[in-house]
């Protein structure tokens, strides 16, 4: 017999003896029948309550004083981006898999299918949830870019009229601000090839935050952030970037590789640069991958250059790991983290050949069909829909006033236009969200998580599964399907219990850090501790 069944049968024992000689009434009315059965009842019921709670016990864990008090003196958070639930588990049970994605997997808590529960799953939106902890209707940031009728153009999610690129956008903090908050001693640094993923990971207080500028081929960061000054170690990494090679614009797995080994080797400098993790306050590294989505995007989760790359990733991240001991001594003192900020589906001919019904919308076209019908109905000229992104759709307000035409009205006729359009799944509108109108299931509460009155569009389309927009990629990500919003979640730490572990959703993965860190979570955190991972 194995512990945990000698727990539970002593669970079960204690909870019998406690019900053993009960007391009886010497009442007449304890003969009575019906009175008898109702005793029956509560004893049964009582039996089922004692055996839960004192079970409950049981299995329960807590950390101890000692324990909680022995804080990580550093955090490392890896994001993967792009990459699916499944890209891990296929990789983990692979004879051969020896790389540090085996390593946190095996050794650490691992949520094989943790899970975003947001409207549209991509890298802006999907990296602020990670640290913020909240939803995209909380954090602010819903999608990539959005139409702003202020400016008559697109927005992009860290654009700053007054520094370039800044998370002022984010409407909250992160695990980083509050650790700052809490000792401004504690440092912490971000590290991506994209600005978004760096600044929404970094937060408003990071101490560097720093991106790859494809144009210049050089790491940089914005004037948000130290005045734009870029630490000294990262001055000397760059005059070897000037150099031909230093690119890694070229969608193929060399240069994934060659991209994913800068990131990580900027990683280690900013370790032993910094000094991270020996300090007397704690201190956060987060380094997101991009690399994984860039290949994704052009050949799919399928094909043979995700699995070449995969391999690549797993092994070049092992290197970090022994670094990251190396810097450490060990890991007693480290917490990591790893995941993704969304999924992706498979290509449309992957789907068709396996008899799942799949295509690809042509956003444009659908434009132009409804301002056509949309013409016909008022008698008026285009443009009625000014502006589509991620399947925002975006009315021209100055059109509807001029031909006084009631928004609930032109919402009407877009839905009748609609209505044939065999990849639609959803047509959501501004006003359903004024009125409180949801649909059922998963999209509304997606819809809930994720609408932002003054960033969202007009409508929304949500398309049927294995559905995307027709784009310069070959596949893409935007819906809150179980492909883009199902990741993998590991947790590694001396206070981790490893194993592998259900229900999980990525707004725990900030306030479960906060906790370890003890300081407070997120402003608009929404998640919950996973104590279930504890020692």
């Amino acid at each position: 017999m194995n512990l945990q069944n000698l727990k539970t049968r002593k669970c079960l024992n204690v909870a019998c003896k406690s019900l053993r000689n009960p007391n009886r009434s010497s009442l007449s009315i304890a003969a009575h029948p019906r009175y008898v059965t109702y005793m029956k009842i509560q004893k049964r019921f009582s039996i089922y309550l004692i055996l839960v709670i004192h079970c409950m016990s049981c299995f329960s864990h807590a950390l101890s004083s000692k324990s909680y008090g022995d804080k990580p003196s550093l955090v490392v958070i890896l994001v993967i981006d792009q990459f699916r639930s499944d890209d891990l588990t296929k990789l983990v049970f692979k004879k051969e898999g020896t790389g540090g994605l085996d390593y946190l997997a095996k050794n650490g808590a691992w949520f094989p299918f943790a899970e975003f529960e947001s409207l549209q799953n991509m890298t802006c939106p999907g990296h602020a949830t990670i640290f913020t902890g909240s939803q995209p209707a909380s954090h602010g940031i819903g999608i990539n870019e959005w139409y702003d009728p202020k400016i008559r153009g697109l927005t992009y999610c860290v654009q700053d009229d007054k520094d370039g690129f800044s998370p002022r956008r984010l409407r909250t903090t992160t695990v980083g601000d509050e650790l700052k908050l809490s000792n401004s001693a504690s440092k912490v640094i971000s590290i991506s090839l994209k600005d978004r993923s760096a600044i929404m990971l970094g937060g408003h207080s990071a101490n560097y935050a720093l991106w790859f500028n494809q144009k210049s081929t050089l790491w940089e960061t914005s004037k948000y952030y130290k005045e734009g000054k870029l630490p000294t170690w990262t001055e000397k990494i760059n005059v070897g970037l000037k150099s031909p090679g230093g690119n890694f614009e070229s969608k193929n797995v060399k240069s994934a590789e060659a991209a994913t080994k800068a990131t990580l080797d900027l990683a280690v400098q900013a370790l032993e640069k910094e000094g991270l993790g020996k300090n007397v306050t704690s201190d956060v590294l987060a380094v997101s991958l991009s690399s994984h989505d860039i290949l994704g995007h052009d050949f799919g989760p399928n094909s043979s250059e995700i699995k070449e790359f995969t391999d690549i990733q797993n092994v070049l991240i092992g290197k970090f790991i022994d670094s990251l001991k190396k810097h450490m001594g060990n890991l007693d003192k480290t917490l990591i983290v790893l995941t993704s900020d969304h999924g992706i589906p498979p290509v449309i001919e992957v789907s068709r050949h396996n008899h799942i019904e799949a295509d690809r919308m042509n956003t444009e076209s659908l434009v132009t069909k409804i301002n056509r019908e949309l013409e016909k109905k008022f008698k008026a000229p285009s443009p009625w829909i000014v502006a589509a992104k991620n399947l925002h759709f975006f009315f021209n307000q100055e059109q509807l006033n001029k031909q006084n035409v009631p928004v609930e009205k032109l919402e009407s006729e877009i839905k009748t236009i609609l209505a044939d359009e065999a990849m639609v799944e959803l047509i959501y509108t501004k006003t359903d969200f004024k009125n409180g109108k949801f649909p059922p299931g998963v999209v509304g509460q997606q819809l809930k998580n994720s609408f932002i009155s003054d960033q969202s569009g007009d409508f929304i389309l949500v398309l049927k599964p294995f559905h995307f927009q027709k784009m310069l990629n070959l596949v893409t990500h935007e819906s809150g399907w179980s492909y883009d919003r199902n990741v993998p979640l590991v947790f590694l730490g001396k206070n981790i219990k490893p194993g592998v572990y259900t229900n999980a959703n990525i707004v725990d993965i900030a306030p479960t850090v906060s906790f370890l860190l003890g300081i407070l979570p997120p402003a608009k955190s929404e998640g919950r501790v996973l104590s279930e991972i504890f020692k």
